[in-house]
Formats: C-alpha cells, sequence, structure tokens
C-alpha cells in the first residue's frame, strides 16, 4: 500500500511541475505601464505611458518623444498647489497668484 502511495505522489509532483504558465508581456512604445520595469527594453515610464527616451520625431526640427508638459497656470488662473502655477507663482485660495 504505501509503494502505490509513494508512485501516486511522485507522479503528481511531476505533472504539477511543467512551464507553461503564461508570461507577463512588457508594454511597448503609447501603451500603459505603472513604472519602467513593465516596459518593453529601451523604454520608459513617463506619466504612465511607455516611451523611447531620446528618440526624435517628425523629420527635420522635430521635437523629442515623450509626454506634452502640463500647462502652467498664469497669474489669476485656478490651480490647487503651486505645482500648477508658472514659475514664481503660488496657489492663495485656489489662484496662481505673485508671492
Amino acid at each position: 500500500m504505501s509503494l502505490i502511495g509513494a508512485a501516486s505522489m511522485a507522479l503528481a509532483l511531476l505533472v504539477g511541475c511543467g512551464d507553461d504558465d503564461a508570461k507577463p508581456v512588457s508594454s511597448q512604445v503609447g501603451q500603459s505601464c505603472v513604472r519602467t520595469a513593465d516596459c518593453a527594453d529601451g523604454l520608459s515610464c513617463i506619466a504612465n505611458t511607455c516611451y523611447k527616451a531620446g528618440t526624435a520625431v517628425g523629420g527635420e526640427g522635430g521635437g523629442m518623444s515623450g509626454p506634452i508638459p502640463p500647462v502652467l497656470g498664469s497669474e489669476g488662473e485656478s490651480c490647487s498647489s503651486r505645482l500648477d502655477c508658472k514659475a514664481g507663482l503660488g496657489c492663495f485660495n485656489n489662484r496662481c497668484t505673485a508671492s
């Protein structure tokens, strides 16, 4: 009886050790990410999107690929923190104001 049990256990271990699990797929350029490790090799995760750093786009005079920087508020425009306002302005009472 113990020989049959040992043989059954060995067979179960061999069958349960396969390597056919689905492997995670890395995000490509323009696809979503949470961190750079989520992106394929040579890409960086910026603003939850994979970008190829330092690649020129648009031919002659083209810019660098990457996220479009946020538009910062001028004096009198609404804000929720100082980071929403242009340099030299602070956020007071939800308005960009010179300090």
